[in-house]
């Protein structure tokens, strides 16, 4: 999920450094990629790369993710009742705030009739490596 942090944080130098690590590591795995294609590394070895950089991507991917300064998300996930915050915001706060955190996605039905399928909602933080995030219903 995001980094949280206040308006002063020196976040965006993080972030730009960990958008060039990122951005260094997939060009490795690219390189490993195409040696791979011209037959001078073993399937083997390409696997070992991609088992050794993958890691190291999705970490740099999360890093690369902006916070929020956002004082409304501050003060809700700083109160000590976080639902009653929730609920004492009005209604266009709250689609704000759900808009900018999250991504709500309703699938194509495979359906027709006009009954609406609930397990076609697919709801996910907006602000992760899409490399590590299932789109699926928790339990």
């Amino acid at each position: 999920m995001t980094v949280l942090a206040g308006p002063d944080d020196d976040w965006n130098d993080r972030v730009r450094e960990a958008e060039e690590r990122l951005a260094a590591l997939r060009y490795r795995l690219d390189e490993a990629a195409e040696q791979y294609a011209e037959g001078a590394i073993s399937l083997a070895m390409l696997s070992n790369v991609e088992q050794r950089l993958n890691p190291q991507i999705e970490q740099a991917a999360r890093e690369a993710v902006p916070p929020v300064a956002d004082a409304a998300v501050l003060d809700l996930i700083s109160a000590d009742d976080v639902r009653a915050a929730w609920e004492r915001l009005d209604l266009l706060e709250q689609r704000r705030l759900i808009k900018m955190l999250l991504e709500i996605r309703i699938e194509k039905s495979q359906l027709m009739g006009g009954i609406f399928d609930y397990g076609r909602i697919k709801i996910a933080p907006r602000f992760v490596a899409p490399e590590t995030y299932n789109w699926r219903r928790a339990a």
